[in-house]
């Protein structure tokens, strides 16, 4: 729902832009069917009449993030990435296009092309949580030093005492835990991997330290015990 409000919001901008136009008659009438067709749950006919607009007015970069958000808002994630890259071209300071690329190549498991977007979005950012999401991506691609690089300046940050993130529990229930819990819990599966596994003790008990009730944590540590 958020999303769409963005989507809505960026068009009306567009509009407001628009006021000279020779074919503002034809650009009211696009925006009447693009919001009644969001506001009525009918993609195809809003993603149509956006595409109208753009054929109007095809330097708009609004309208061109407005198409990137509304493939990402119904779960396009490979025309949303597409199409936020090209919003990326014609604007490089563009975090919006950014985020949606970087979300969207990670929704479609392209990991090494999600960590690219991710990597450029922290440098205009600076956002602890896409350092976090950088750490993880990481670890996943088996950049295991990077990763726990990555981890360690995540920790000397202020926020990471400071926020929580979520995780699913074996019931599918969410649990809210410290950032610097879930950023130690990182680090000890790094270790795991890198078979150091008293370091790996050491992250998941100091995890638990911070956050007694980590299921996570505690499947890793039971997991290390058995072997």
């Amino acid at each position: 729902m958020k999303m769409r409000v963005l989507i809505l919001m960026l068009v009306m901008l567009v509009f407001g832009n628009l006021a000279v136009a020779q074919n503002e008659e034809a650009m009211k009438q696009q925006k009447f069917i693009f919001e009644n067709a969001t506001l009525y749950n009918d993609p195809v006919v809003a993603r149509t009449a956006l595409y109208n607009m753009l054929a109007m007015d095809p330097t708009n970069n609004n309208l061109l993030d407005s198409l990137a958000v509304f493939y990402f808002e119904y779960g396009q994630y490979a025309s949303a990435a597409i199409v936020a890259q090209e919003a990326q071209k014609r604007n490089p300071e563009n975090i919006l296009a950014l985020e949606i690329a970087a979300i969207s190549f990670e929704s479609l498991n392209i990991k090494d092309r999600a960590l690219t977007e991710y990597e450029s979005l922290f440098l205009k950012n600076n956002n602890t949580f896409t350092l976090y999401k950088i750490a993880f991506l990481q670890y996943d691609l088996e950049r295991f030093n990077e990763s726990n690089t990555s981890a360690d300046i995540l920790l000397r940050r202020k926020e990471a005492s400071e926020s929580t993130i979520a995780f699913q529990k074996s019931d599918e229930t969410q649990q809210q835990v410290p950032l610097s819990a879930a950023i130690y819990n990182l680090k000890g599966i790094i270790a795991v991997q890198l078979d150091k596994k008293d370091q790996a003790v050491e992250h998941f008990n100091k995890a638990l330290e911070i956050a007694p009730d980590f299921e996570l944590v505690q499947a890793n540590l039971q997991d290390i015990n058995k072997d």
